[in-house]
């Protein structure tokens, strides 16, 4: 039996092979597409070399209701087990589709209410003038106290991308050319 990531088990299981872990940092869980790892560890399933996947609780697999629940469906049409420590279910027990989709949906729910708090958290810091930016935007640079000042230099070629969008020139067009020249002519 190959499995896949919890320390745990592996000490109780002798007979198991380690097929490795699969983690993908900083991502939200909410979309396959960004997950490198959960894809490869997918990919390793139909190649059949994961017969099981330990992980650590649902909201580890997946925070998206569908793909959960639909990569879940695939992996055990495959023959590959997923077992979910936290909520001690497995994905061969008889009952176990009910209930992924509610905790599923749940672990979805909570993702969105993080994201949006997150978003609201930097829109009132925006309003309140609190927020501090870590990288100014081209065109901009940190003043003494860290807020925002016009660099006037770069400020000049903003404009000019600006006027010339607005004279109908195409915007990319127009940047490639500028970031092309590295000395830029601001007298223009």
């Amino acid at each position: 039996m190959i499995c896949f990531i919890s320390y745990t088990y592996m000490v109780l299981k002798e007979h198991w092979i380690w097929a490795g872990i699969y983690a993908d940092e900083a991502q939200s869980g909410t979309k396959l597409t960004y997950r490198e790892q959960f894809l490869q560890m997918i990919q390793d399933c139909k190649q059949g070399k994961i017969d099981l996947i330990l992980t650590k609780s649902i909201t580890r697999f997946a925070r998206n209701t569908v793909d959960s629940i639909s990569t879940i469906r695939m992996l055990k049409d495959m023959g590959v087990e997923v077992y979910f420590e936290k909520e001690k279910i497995s994905t061969f027990s008889e009952k176990s589709e009910q209930l992924l989709t509610i905790l599923s949906s749940i672990a979805q729910s909570e993702a969105e209410n993080i994201s949006a708090n997150s978003k609201w958290a930097v829109q009132r810091r925006f309003q309140n003038g609190t927020y501090k930016i870590s990288t100014p935007a081209y065109g901009y640079e940190k003043g003494e106290n860290g807020e925002l000042v016009i660099q006037l230099e770069e400020a000049k070629v903003v404009r000019r991308i600006f006027e010339a969008y607005l004279g109908g020139e195409r915007l990319l067009y127009h940047c490639q050319r500028i970031a092309g020249r590295r000395h830029l002519d601001h007298t223009e």
